[in-house]
C-alpha cells in the first residue's frame, strides 16, 4: 500500500465521471457549508475500505470541514444531514471568497491582456464582465463578472467580489484556484482562475447573453452577433480603456470607448 493507494490497491484518482456525479449531487459546493473549494471524501465505504469508488459514497467537503470530520469534530449526524440536504443544493448556490478588495486586477481573455480597471463587456448597458463602481469615493471598483454558458444559463459569477455557482449548473471542477464548467461533457464553457491580487485569467470561455455571444481560445477573441461574427481580435496584445465593448442589441452594433493598445508582453 503507498500513499496513492489503499490496502486493496485502489487509487486515490476518482475516474471523471464517478467525480462529475459526485459534484451535481453536491451542488458543486461542500455538503456541510456550500464551500465551493473541496475535496472528495470517502464515507461509505471510507476510502482505506474501499475496493471501488462509488458516487453514492463519496461527498465534497471543503478543507475545513474535511478536517472537522477527520478529527471528529463533525458530528456524524451532522454530516449524514448534510449527505441527505447538500447546503448548494438546498440554497441554490455554491460559494467561494474572492480576495478582491482595494485593487483592480487585470483581466487575461485568451491572449488578450485588459488592465488599469477595464471593462471588457457590456449588453445594454448591462457590465457583463469588468468593474462596477466603488462603494466608497476614492476605493477601486469592485470586480463583476457574470458568465452564461452556450444554453445562456447563469452559471458562475463575481459579484461584490464575491463567487456564486449555480448548483443547477452541468459540471462545475475546482481545482485550487481554478474552476472549469461545462455544459455537456465535452463542451467547455469556461475555464477561470483567480490569482488576487494581480489577475483574473480565462483561457477559455463560449458566452452566450440573449443575441451576443462572446467565443475566446488561445487564437483568437471573438464577439458573436446571431450566431456570426460581428468582431475579432488577436494577441498577444495589453488593451487599456474604461469598457472596450459596448454592445447594443436593438441597433445590433458593437462601440468602443477609447481603447489604447499598449503592446504585446512576454509569456509568463
Amino acid at each position: 500500500m503507498s500513499i496513492n493507494t489503499n490496502k486493496h490497491g485502489l487509487s486515490r484518482y476518482i475516474p471523471a465521471g464517478v467525480a462529475r456525479e459526485v459534484r451535481q449531487r453536491c451542488g458543486f459546493g461542500c455538503v456541510v457549508c456550500g464551500g465551493a473549494i473541496y475535496e472528495y471524501d470517502h464515507f461509505d465505504p471510507p476510502f482505506e475500505d474501499a475496493t471501488h469508488h462509488h458516487a453514492s459514497g463519496i461527498a465534497l467537503l471543503c478543507p475545513p470541514d474535511h478536517t472537522r470530520k477527520a478529527s471528529g469534530l463533525l458530528s456524524a449526524e451532522r454530516f449524514s444531514q448534510a449527505i441527505e440536504e447538500p447546503y448548494a443544493i438546498a440554497n441554490g448556490t455554491a460559494w467561494a471568497a474572492w480576495d478582491g478588495a482595494n485593487f483592480a486586477p487585470e483581466f487575461w481573455v485568451g491572449l488578450i491582456r485588459y488592465r488599469g480597471g477595464t471593462s471588457i463587456l457590456d449588453v445594454d448597458g448591462e457590465i457583463l464582465f469588468g468593474f462596477a463602481p466603488p462603494e466608497d469615493a476614492g476605493a477601486p471598483p469592485l470586480t463583476r463578472a457574470r458568465f452564461f454558458d452556450r444554453n445562456q444559463a447563469l452559471v458562475f459569477a463575481i459579484e461584490n467580489n464575491e463567487i456564486t455557482i449555480n448548483s443547477d449548473s452541468f459540471d462545475v471542477e475546482a481545482i485550487g484556484n481554478r474552476w472549469t464548467i461545462r455544459s455537456a461533457p465535452q463542451n467547455v464553457d469556461l475555464e477561470i482562475r483567480l490569482e488576487p491580487p494581480r489577475r483574473i485569467i480565462v483561457p477559455r470561455i463560449h458566452y452566450r447573453y440573449g443575441r451576443w455571444g462572446l467565443d475566446v481560445d488561445q487564437q483568437e477573441f471573438k464577439l458573436v452577433l446571431d450566431g456570426h461574427p460581428a468582431l475579432a481580435m488577436v494577441g498577444p496584445v495589453t488593451i487599456e480603456g474604461p469598457c472596450l465593448f459596448k454592445c447594443d442589441t436593438a441597433t445590433g452594433t458593437i462601440r468602443t470607448e477609447n481603447m489604447r493598445f499598449v503592446g504585446g508582453y512576454e509569456e509568463e
